[in-house]
């Protein structure tokens, strides 16, 4: 009998396929975000100002609503009652 392994994808065991690994996450204030097409589709930042996590989709950053939390000239949305 032969183990089926899928190589790069995340899963129970993490990132590394060691079980209860994880790759860290980024952390900071919306003023010290960076760039959606930097960071790539799929790259996760946890904004401080708005106390949630976002995600890349590789153009923008998106809450997890799949809102967009930039402005169409590319500057970041944020909520100004925090």
């Amino acid at each position: 009998m032969t183990d089926v392994v899928e190589v790069g994808v995340a899963g129970p065991q993490g990132p590394q396929g060691i079980p209860g690994s994880q790759a860290p996450i980024a952390s900071g204030p919306t003023s010290a975000r960076p760039s959606a097409v930097t960071e790539g589709a799929g790259a996760q930042f946890f904004d401080t100002t708005l106390g949630v996590p976002i995600w890349s989709d590789g153009a923008v950053w998106r809450n997890a609503a799949g809102a967009s939390l930039q402005d169409e000239g590319g500057s970041p949305l944020f909520d100004e009652s925090a």
